[in-house]
């Protein structure tokens, strides 16, 4: 996935539906109103409820996922954002 993508597919999420949320140490989740964005900052991986299903996340990286079209666990790994922490970064802002 495109850096260029990435930025599409996070404008697609619309607005926040509140602030960010912890998971735990060095992880965030944050809903809007077509999806959600986790984030794993800590430098080893953790797995993340998605879906009612655990899915890792790898260390450093953050997934978009977006409601309309649930993702399985192919697409999950496929769909993780490791270059476009900007993407990520600004779909955690807080507004």
């Amino acid at each position: 996935m495109s850096a260029g993508q990435e930025f599409d597919l996070a404008r697609q999420l619309g607005a926040p539906l509140g602030a960010y949320t912890t998971l735990g140490t060095y992880r965030y989740q944050r809903n809007f109103r077509n999806g959600s964005v986790f984030v794993n900052a800590d430098v080893v991986s953790h797995n993340i409820d998605v879906n009612r299903a655990s899915q890792p996340l790898a260390a450093a990286s953050g997934v978009i996922v977006a409601s309309s079209s649930p993702l399985t666990t192919h697409q999950l790994k496929s769909a993780v954002v490791r270059d476009s922490k900007r993407a990520i970064a600004q779909c955690l802002k807080k507004e």
